[in-house]
């Protein structure tokens, strides 16, 4: 994800998926530092 530089600046990330699966989808986010990674306020697969 790349750093828009505050809360309020979004950005479109799109990436494509292999392969076939069913069951939950899990997002985990990792880092390092203190504070918030990332805000996410929706996903969509297609």
């Amino acid at each position: 994800m790349p750093v828009t530089g505050g809360w309020d600046t979004f950005q479109t990330v799109s990436t494509t998926l292999t392969g076939s699966a069913s069951g939950p989808l899990f997002l985990v986010y990792t880092g390092s530092g203190t504070g918030h990674l990332f805000d996410v306020d929706s996903f969509t697969l297609s």
